[in-house]
């Protein structure tokens, strides 16, 4: 039987391993040039502000006027269209893909603690009574 230790030790080398994958390495090379690009740093960030902004203004039941649907189209646009933010989009869906496949393949190593015997689902408790008993 694996100790904590064991399962940490064993743990830190699969981080050193993903570290040194390719999806890895350009996800870090893509993440120094946003920060390296004024361009691309200020197009997320006004973007990112303006969606937290409306988010708000939804989430307060206001509306949101069509002059801010045209900003966030135009600041979509030039995030869309800036290549160092596809070129981290793209190095971001290959290191998420990346951890995808790496968790595929721990979950299905051995067996589910968690599953009920027989290898059937897991259910789950029910769901307390809406009638009060007295």
């Amino acid at each position: 039987m694996a100790t904590t230790e064991e399962l940490i030790a064993k743990a830190a080398e699969l981080g050193k391993l993903i570290a040194e994958h390719d999806a890895a390495k350009q996800l870090i090379a893509a993440t120094a040039r946003i920060r390296s690009d004024a361009s691309a740093g200020q197009a997320i960030q006004n973007f990112n502000r303006l969606l937290q902004s409306l988010s708000m203004k939804e989430q307060s039941g206001l509306p949101i006027e069509p002059a801010e649907k045209r900003q966030l189209e135009t600041l979509q646009q030039a995030v869309a269209t800036n290549i160092t933010l596809r070129a981290f989009q793209t190095a971001q869906v290959a290191y998420v893909d990346l951890m995808r496949q790496v968790d595929e393949a721990l979950t299905s190593a051995g067996p589910d603690p968690l599953a009920a015997p027989g290898g059937a689902e897991p259910q789950a408790p029910a769901a307390p009574s809406s009638r009060l008993v007295y």
